[in-house]
């Protein structure tokens, strides 16, 4: 299990993200879905985990783990 520390980072990294909702902002540069699924997906697969993108609707996609 990862330690406390490492949660800590994790999470500080993740919030740290420009992630705001295309549908909210009309920003390129704070758009950050993809980026934070990005991010998530290279988290996983450093710690051996599988990654797949399934896409939803036209340039948006959920990543599985």
């Amino acid at each position: 299990m990862a330690s406390h520390s490492a949660s800590v980072r994790l999470l500080r990294d993740l919030i740290a993200l420009p992630s705001v909702n295309p549908a909210f902002h009309d920003d390129p540069s704070l758009h950050g879905e993809h980026r934070v699924g990005g991010f998530l997906e290279s988290a996983a697969r450093l710690r051996g985990l599988e990654t797949q993108w399934q896409p939803v609707v036209q340039g948006r996609s959920h990543l599985l783990v």
